[in-house]
């Protein structure tokens, strides 16, 4: 499945959480990235606030 631009909220986690020095495939185990991804797939309708 294609997304457009439109949909996708790139978010660094590092702006989120400077002292988390997560690299990309650790993410599946950061409680930040857990964090974030909760918050996502709690919208009711919109994108995830990167807020």
């Amino acid at each position: 499945m294609s997304r457009s631009r439109a949909q996708v909220t790139n978010i660094t986690i590092q702006d989120k959480c400077p002292a988390d020095a997560i690299e990309h495939d650790q993410t599946p185990n950061d409680p930040v990235m857990h964090q974030i991804v909760a918050h996502a797939l709690g919208m009711v309708a919109g994108l995830a606030d990167p807020a």
